[in-house]
């Protein structure tokens, strides 16, 4: 693969950088990548060839691609950092994945740190970032460089999740001014940030596995000129760390000499992160997890995260103070509804609520729970192991227009 024509180009009240993105192994086709900004934030968008790099390294590797050239100098210390993450993608994942080479057109560059030091994090207004920045209020003072000063939020990741159509731009910028005042609060500036990364290798589960904890590193490169450290807020804990596309053995090697990359809440488990969360009242009363993204409101109520989540907060009693979701109570239709058919179903977050749930009386949703957990053990974790969930469910997207994965969710 190559990366070249590196440019910075500004439209309206728009700025990007962006690169041409050549395969030259795999029958790809080639892009465009950029990473974009709104005005106020224009002058610190960077030029960063480590940006582009991280964002292509892994999906050349996973397309079998030899090398990746790109035109600019390189960190040193990010080509180091590099050879341990993608050894450890190999080591999970297996071939085609073999060793890639790194190269650059004009040698290396040392990037020294800005000064001072400012710190960072991507804020979507899930369980996992708020606990990220209330948790940093918590420990650090402002005088010290791990404070947060800036929060990253990202179109083209869990918001523009398809690059041809439902682009959700309306959806994002609601986004961003629903959390103006959970940034206004926390005293963060927040910067809006878009990018078609995702899309350089348009294989999801590849992005969610293997990569998405690198374009969100990348991104923080490419604001290097403001930044001199970014985090990534963990989603999983030591009790249920599995191969993932962000985790501490991959994020923290994403650093350059001039930015670092961090891997927070790895600590905590989901419920430890809720009650975090729930300590910050104005965290709490923006909570943001739902996978459905309604126009009307911010939390559907009845996918699989805005269920789980409502149940982590009613079980320590804080989901009447939780606005952005519909209801302050939790029924056992809505926890029969968690699917296990064509949804990963998260066990684990869910057992570790039964003695709340019993303390506060409520057996009928722990069984209900146990119900839903026996059906994924006996069903759907072996399929998934064997790989037939995400066969079936690419087969289903392309020729059935996801029909049976609607169908087995209203049956399941």
């Amino acid at each position: 693969m190559r990366i070249e024509d590196l440019r910075k180009e500004s439209e309206g009240d728009r700025s990007r950088v962006c690169a041409k993105i050549v395969w030259e192994d795999a029958d790809r086709p080639g892009r465009d990548l950029f990473f974009e900004t709104t005005a106020p934030f224009a002058d610190a968008l960077t030029l960063n060839p480590n940006a582009f790099l991280l964002s292509c390294i892994l999906p050349a590797m996973a397309n079998g691609e030899k090398r990746i050239r790109v035109d600019g100098r390189l960190c040193p210390e990010l080509k180091d950092n590099l050879m341990v993450a993608t050894g450890w993608v190999r080591h999970w994942y297996g071939p085609p994945r073999r060793p890639i080479a790194i190269e650059s057109t004009r040698g290396d560059d040392h990037c020294r740190p800005a000064m001072p030091p400012r710190a960072a994090s991507f804020l979507s207004g899930g369980i996992d970032s708020l606990a990220t920045l209330w948790e940093n209020r918590m420990n650090f003072t402002p005088d010290h460089p791990r404070w947060i000063k800036d929060c990253l939020v990202l179109h083209g990741f869990d918001i523009g999740v398809r690059e041809n159509g439902g682009k959700e731009y309306p959806l994002f910028d609601r986004t961003v001014q629903h959390l103006t005042s959970v940034a206004n609060q926390a005293g963060v500036a927040l910067i809006p940030v878009y990018t078609n990364a995702r899309f350089v290798d348009d294989d999801r589960r590849r992005f969610n596995l293997e990569y998405h904890g690198a374009v969100l590193a990348a991104a923080g490169h490419a604001f290097s000129r403001r930044l001199t450290s970014v985090a990534i807020s963990s989603s999983a804990s030591y009790e249920n760390a599995h191969p993932w596309g962000s985790d501490p053995r991959l994020d923290t090697h994403y650093s350059s000499t001039g930015l670092q990359v961090l891997h927070t809440g790895f600590q905590h488990s989901r419920l430890e992160k809720v009650k975090i969360v729930a300590q910050w009242p104005a965290g709490l009363a923006n909570v943001r997890v739902c996978i459905r993204n309604p126009v009307d409101r911010v939390n559907c109520g009845r996918c699989q995260k805005c269920i789980r989540t409502m149940l982590e907060l009613y079980a320590i009693g804080k989901l009447p103070e939780a606005a952005t979701f519909p209801g302050s109570d939790i029924r056992v239709e809505q926890v029969r509804r968690l699917r296990w058919g064509f949804f990963r179903f998260h066990t684990h977050y869910l057992v570790e609520l039964y003695p709340y749930l019993r303390k506060m009386g409520r057996d009928d949703l722990v069984r209900m729970i146990e119900k839903r957990r026996r059906q994924y053990t006996l069903f759907y974790a072996g399929a998934e192991r064997l790989g037939l969930v995400e066969l079936a469910k690419n087969i289903d997207r392309r020729y059935f227009n996801s029909a049976i994965t609607g169908l087995l969710g209203r049956l399941f």
